[in-house]
């Protein structure tokens, strides 16, 4: 029988290859389980039928998490599966395609957990012959995997635990040569921190639902890959051509120049026009000194512009403060670790921008925690004793420095302080009204009373307090007629109405999981508003598969359903889709003055929308069936929820 020369690549990679058991076009159709406790791989394919209904990332990583725990699934247990995967159009021309995503139950919140980034590390698991990994087990002492085309190895990683992001990565690419690509934990995740994240090019976090710390409960400390491998395009010439067409809408998009320039930064100047910049942990939504933060301060301190794998937005930058540098700060970071703590001087957090990404740490959790310690502090809650004798006025940069680092070693009181707001709400009575959180996770840096779809995409999304599962930006960003055309009201266009809302994050959601899932940026998809039909394009002279646009939305909407379905299986339901106390409290300055936030008026006609049952905020079994997840209906209750 004639095996091709790519099938014996497979064969002498270890893989089972049979008659006609050849990579698939786009995807690589391969798989590994990676058993940390008997260090054994085992290299296996994906079904074409899985990758169709699921795309891959976000989606593939869903479904495999359903498969694999159940209720009773201990997020730091060795049964957790801490998954990585790839998307069909990594690897490719198509603009901004470098993200992978982790899936695994969250130490954090409990439930559905998964993060993102960006950088070179995704394109490289795509060249060196896989579309995910699933990792389970809990190894002897610390491990690092290296991935190269198509062979697995664990080795003993000793010499580097204890080591930060920055200096593990410089390690490893001592070790294997600078052409790795390297996604490590620093401290935090060694240390258990609920919000540890994992850092692949020294900035590109994936930081959300604490999946660093299942990386260090596994005691494995890295993965590094190396690939040569091509991805197999189906329709090579028709592929240019969709990558050209994507090119120039993404460069005639009008948000092109101000994101390619400043990147996130510039949100901080729209925000802080619209009154809508958390301050001093959400107790205002303005304040004049924000204005020491915006884009044109940034630009002060940068050094020069970065982009992702085949990106042309190149978004990031590479900035210096106090004599080091790095990429960042993204938009999040600043206000999380400035205005909602209290703090206005951009050097600082700048600098507490590089300290994070060392030691590992969500920076919009940390700032969280810190921001509503800070209120406890002012109110009366906590003493300087409590937290080892550090004063937590607004605004310390002593207090946010040391107390990152108490918290990244668990030392002293950052052993509470690791377990976020909360857990520390169940030790400091009387703070449970300004305890900002949704599902036990801290929310990103907006204010939903004065923008609405944000706050109800916060309190339905599956991960907790998310502003990416449905980044609802035709709220801020469409204008009228747009917003009337696509759904049916204008005042979709008006962040300060209800109107509509409800369409349009359920659209925001599905179009999300479909970025998320074929692994492209959000900022290319939705920002610079490539359309679906471009995305479905791009996808058939890849993978040679026809993706209309509602069909897309179909896969969006299905890998919703699916991950409401698995918080649904641990209990949780319409009690649990609430947002925090605070946003009842009218806003009293800037241009959203006098706003509060009504969810309940949004829910119901949400869950209508969604084809939800309005009293468990559950999906009905004839959704389910409808998107092919009836099998999810085995044994369930449809909770109507309250979390434990």
């Amino acid at each position: 029988m004639f095996i091709s020369p790519l099938a014996q690549f497979w064969e002498r990679a270890g893989v089972r290859v049979k008659k006609g058991d050849l990579p698939m076009y786009g995807w690589t159709g391969r798989i590994a389980y990676i058993d940390l406790t008997d260090r054994k791989v085992r290299y296996d394919t994906l079904s074409a039928d899985l990758l169709h209904e699921y795309l891959g990332g976000r989606g593939l990583n869903a479904r495999l998490l359903y498969d694999l725990t159940d209720a009773n699934t201990d997020p730091l247990g060795p049964a957790n599966p801490l998954i990585f995967s790839t998307g069909p159009l990594t690897g490719t021309l198509v603009p901004a395609n470098g993200r992978y995503t982790v899936t695994a139950r969250s130490p954090l919140t409990g439930i559905f957990g998964d993060g993102s980034a960006a950088g070179f590390w995704a394109a490289e698991l795509k060249y060196a012959g896989f579309d995910a990994l699933v990792v389970t087990g809990v190894a002897d002492r610390p491990v690092y995997l290296h991935i190269e085309d198509g062979n697995i190895s664990i080795n003993d990683a000793d010499r580097l635990w204890g080591l930060d992001t920055w200096e593990t990565t410089a390690a490893l690419q001592g070790m294997l040569g600078e052409d790795i690509q390297a996604a490590v934990i620093g401290p935090a995740g060694e240390n258990l921190v609920k919000y540890a994240c994992i850092i692949n090019n020294r900035a590109r976090a994936v930081g959300r639902t604490g999946l660093g710390a299942v990386m260090g409960a596994k005691k494995l400390k890295a993965i590094t890959v190396r690939g040569t491998q091509p991805v197999r395009l189906a329709h090579t010439d028709e592929h240019a051509a969709a990558v050209d067409a994507m090119l120039r809408h993404v460069f005639a998009a009008p948000g092109y120049p101000l994101r390619s320039r400043f990147g996130t930064t510039v949100i901080t100047d729209v925000y802080h026009r619209m009154g809508t910049v958390p301050v001093r942990n959400s107790q205002v939504g303005f304040d004049e000194r924000v204005g020491n933060l915006t884009a044109n301060k940034v630009a002060e301190h940068t050094e020069g512009l970065k982009g992702c794998f085949a990106c042309p937005i190149h978004c990031s930058r590479y900035t210096r403060a106090a004599g080091e540098g790095g990429e960042g700060p993204e938009y999040e970071t600043i206000i999380a670790l400035g205005p909602r703590c209290g703090n206005f001087d951009l050097p600082s957090v700048i600098g507490f921008n590089h300290l994070l990404n060392r030691l590992g740490l969500d920076t919009i959790s940390a700032g969280g925690v810190l921001s509503y310690l800070m209120e406890c502090a002012q109110r009366g809650l906590l003493r300087p004793a409590d937290v080892d004798g550090i004063d937590l006025a607004w605004g310390s940069r002593e207090a946010i420095g040391e107390l990152v680092r108490k918290i990244a070693c668990r030392e002293g009181c950052g052993d509470r302080l690791a377990e976020g707001v909360r857990a520390l709400t169940r030790e400091i009575p009387g703070s449970e009204d300004f305890a900002i959180h949704v599902k036990g996770m801290e929310p990103a840096e907006q204010e939903p009373r004065g923008m609405k779809a944000w706050g109800l995409g916060w309190a339905v999304a599956s991960r907790g307090a998310d502003h990416l599962r449905a980044f609802p930006l035709a709220e801020t960003t469409w204008t009228a007629d747009e917003a009337k055309r696509v759904f049916g009201t204008e005042r979709v266009a008006d962040r300060l109405a209800y109107d509509g809302k409800d369409r349009l994050v359920k659209w925001s959601e599905e179009v999300s999981a479909v970025a998320d899932s074929a692994e492209l940026c959000k900022f290319c998809l939705m920002a610079m508003t490539v359309p679906l039909e471009m995305v479905g394009r791009a996808l058939w002279t890849v993978t040679g598969q026809e993706y209309p646009a509602e069909e897309l939305l179909t896969v969006g909407e299905r890998i919703v359903n699916l991950e409401r379905m698995y918080n649904a299986r641990l209990g949780l339901g319409r009690a649990d889709d609430v947002l925090p106390r605070r946003f009842n409290e009218p806003l009293a300055e800037g241009a959203s003055a006098g706003e509060t936030f009504e969810l309940e008026r949004m829910l119901d006609s949400y869950y209508r929308v969604r084809g939800w049952d309005v009293r468990t905020g559950n999906p009905t079994p004839e959704k389910l069936r409808e998107l092919g997840l009836e099998f999810t209906l085995d044994g369930q209750d449809f909770p109507q929820g309250k979390q434990k």
